[in-house]
């Protein structure tokens, strides 16, 4: 991860709006305990947020800038036209990324790359793990909001894979005639 070197000044207001608007279930007192907790950082655009294969150690929010997450198709991500197929998704302002490998604790699914100068805010792991110590009613809330969100994702992928399939039986049906 290449961070810049300073930490960007966030308000306790847009963090706060973040989890309270973003994760199900999170109230705004709740969002407010979050905060001794939580670390920003920006990053530079086209700079490396995380690897696919990297232990993960922080979720994060994109306060501003966008996010793409990506497949490798190699040892090493291509940054020049041949990339956009590996693309699976954008993420803009407000979205959650990074929850599934800081969830079930495996390496990282996919590689993070900022498309643009990027602010984020993150919860890292040693944050995450003090906050259960310290306030475990707000770290369970926390991992139910982020197993909703992870559940309404994975129903729209879901979605998308059946339209994907009618699209090419439909196309592949077409070609036959």
């Amino acid at each position: 991860m290449y961070e810049l070197s300073e930490e960007p000044e966030i308000s306790d207001e847009v963090k706060i709006n973040l989890f309270a608007d973003n994760l199900p279930g999170i109230s705004p007192e709740d969002s407010i305990s979050v905060l001794p907790f939580l670390t920003s950082a920006s990053f530079n655009k086209d700079t490396v947020i995380f690897t696919e294969g990297d232990v993960s150690d922080f979720i994060c929010f994109i306060v501003s800038g966008e996010v793409i997450v990506v497949k490798e198709d190699s040892q090493h991500l291509r940054f020049d036209s041949n990339y956009e197929h590996q693309i699976m998704s954008r993420l803009h302002k407000d979205q959650l990324f990074g929850e599934l490998a800081f969830l079930d604790e495996l390496p990282r699914s996919a590689s993070a790359v900022a498309v643009s100068d990027t602010v984020i805010i993150k919860l890292d792991r040693d944050h995450f793990d003090k906050m259960r110590e310290e306030n475990p009613r707000l770290w369970g809330n926390i991992i139910l909001s982020i197993s909703k969100l992870v559940c309404a994702r994975l129903r729209r992928s879901g979605g998308a894979l059946v339209d994907l399939r009618l699209s090419i039986d439909s196309a592949l049906s077409a070609l036959a005639n």
